[in-house]
């Protein structure tokens, strides 16, 4: 029995954000430690799940109507 493990991050920041010479940090780099240590122990490690520009609070990177337009690309969503 293979055990499969996944590392799921959401950030507060778009993706330009971050990545080699941004203002965030690498991620990949970042990550691998953890990764490495879940392969250590013996589980498949599948890539990264990263979701950027998670908005919380007040703060908001667009309006209501582009985010279920986004959302609605990526995702079936049931309609009444």
């Amino acid at each position: 029995m293979v055990n499969h493990a996944i590392v799921s991050v959401t950030t507060g920041d778009l993706r330009a954000a971050f990545g080699p010479g941004s203002r965030g940090c690498n991620l990949d780099t970042t990550l691998w430690p953890l990764q490495y240590l879940m392969h250590y122990m013996g589980f498949s490690v599948l890539p990264p799940f990263i979701f950027y520009g998670v908005q919380g609070y007040s703060y908001s990177y667009e309006d209501h109507i582009s985010v279920e337009e986004r959302l609605s690309k990526n995702f079936w969503i049931q309609t009444h």
